[in-house]
């Protein structure tokens, strides 16, 4: 039976070798995302599948990243089914508590068609992720292909 300085010392050598090998597994193989939001969305305006949003955690940074794609996955440009007028701002989604920010978050504004009718996501504290659509709006005949993205830490 061993005691003293060096059981401690087995014990100490045992615990850094869980450690290691724990350190070694996050390095190979890190730690998956957790996918918290991933629907089509605007289908009132864009067909089924044209119009995707995904959020991800990641564990290890408290990072939130959500996109919202407007296109094929292949990047093509898709028409919109419906015009809308400007400044078009509805509801996609909503984020789970615990994924929420703590003051409204958005994403850079940029044009969405060409000749370029400005528009962003925004996600709010209440957990709703909003898309503003359009400084002039979308006819029918506008082909789209863009790609919104923010990022927020979770910090509380």
């Amino acid at each position: 039976q061993q005691g003293g300085y060096a059981g401690t010392a087995s014990t100490i050598y045992e615990m850094a070798s869980g450690a290691q090998s724990s350190i070694t597994s996050l390095q190979s193989t890190g730690v998956a995302p957790i996918q918290v939001v991933s629907q089509n969305v605007l289908t009132g305006y864009f067909a089924n599948g044209d119009c995707v949003l995904t959020a991800y955690y990641s564990p290890i940074s408290r990072m939130i990243h959500v996109m919202l794609r407007i296109g094929t996955p292949e990047g093509t440009g898709v028409n919109p089914t419906k015009a809308y007028s400007a400044n078009l701002s509805t509801r996609m989604a909503t984020i789970a508590e615990q994924y929420r920010p703590t003051a409204a978050v958005q994403a850079p504004t940029q044009p969405i068609s060409d000749p370029g009718s400005l528009s962003n996501i925004l996600v709010m504290p209440t957990g709703e992720i909003k898309f503003w659509g359009g400084s002039s709006g979308l006819s029918t005949s506008a082909s789209i292909n863009a790609t919104f993205q923010t990022s927020y830490f979770i910090v509380r």
